[in-house]
């Protein structure tokens, strides 16, 4: 499943919908799209994030979600279960700034 906002995608495959607004997921994918404008570590502008974290996630949203309909509200709070890798087009020579 993918869901699509106009800042970034959320791709899951496996997924359960918490009390409070809690959306568990396995595994979790998220891309994240930059600002068109000038970036701080020199990365080419727009290009994306990847955020890739195979043990899943879970994020809390100000309304509970509901997939069927593709609505998942405004995103509160998150949680990355185990390791994680995120990927960009960075130009900054430092590895740990990616934006």
């Amino acid at each position: 499943m993918v869901l699509e906002t106009p800042r970034g995608k959320l791709l899951l495959n496996q997924y359960e919908t918490l009390p409070d607004g809690w959306l568990k997921f396995r595994p979790c994918t998220m891309v994240f799209m930059r600002d068109p404008g000038p970036s701080k570590s020199g990365a080419q502008a727009g290009s994306p994030v990847i955020l890739q974290v195979p043990d899943g996630a879970e994020l809390k949203f100000d309304e509970p979600p509901d997939l069927h309909h593709g609505k998942i509200g405004n995103l509160v709070e998150g949680k990355l279960v185990g390791r994680f890798t995120i990927r960009s087009d960075q130009k900054h020579p430092d590895p740990r700034t990616i934006c």
